[in-house]
């Protein structure tokens, strides 16, 4: 009798699983929702985005990694404007987009954690934001008993354009598009 109730259960959990979706992570209104991902292609270094209209302001949106060596692709980022998703990167690159002049409200996201800065757009000025994520690891164990520790962060920074300009130099441009 005592198998037969754990099979059920084991049954009914593996049923469950399967036929229940996965928890939605409630995202701040400034991120758009979280069940949409990217398609993201990086191509090489870009010459410069031409300045932004005259009645426009720029952001290039920046996703700068260090020391992820051997551990796979870095997850994407993605960014979101006032409420709906204005692309994602990954591996060091950058995307451009025009916004109007106000205040605006950017949310990033990576790894199931997010971030979120509100800034005041002016016409005619070009800002730089950069979602940085850092990896370090440390074997522990040995040949016979690996244990290697993987530490991962991230940081959302506002640059200067001297920075801003500098990290475009050392990305290459992504192109993100929607997969559902």
């Amino acid at each position: 009798m005592t198998k037969t109730k754990g099979f059920l259960a084991l049954a009914l959990a593996a049923v469950t699983a399967h036929f229940c979706p996965a928890q939605v992570q409630l995202l701040p209104d400034a991120c758009g929702k979280d069940n949409v991902k990217f398609k993201i292609e990086v191509g090489g270094a870009q010459p410069f985005p031409a300045s932004p209209d005259a009645d426009k302001a720029q952001l290039v949106l920046i996703q700068g990694n260090e020391g992820h060596g051997g551990f796979g692709g870095i997850s994407p980022t993605r960014f979101g404007l006032d409420g709906a998703w204005a692309g994602a990167n990954q591996d060091n690159s950058y995307f451009v987009v025009t916004v109007a002049p106000g205040e605006h409200h950017l949310c990033v996201t990576w790894d199931k954690e997010y971030k979120l800065t509100p800034f005041t757009a002016e016409a005619g000025k070009v800002y730089y934001f950069e979602a940085h994520t850092v990896y370090h690891s440390e074997q522990l164990g040995n040949s016979r008993h690996p244990n290697l520790q993987i530490d991962k962060s991230w940081t959302l920074s506002a640059l200067n354009e001297d920075d801003g300009k500098a990290r475009m130099k050392l990305s290459g441009v992504s192109v993100s598009t929607p997969k559902n």
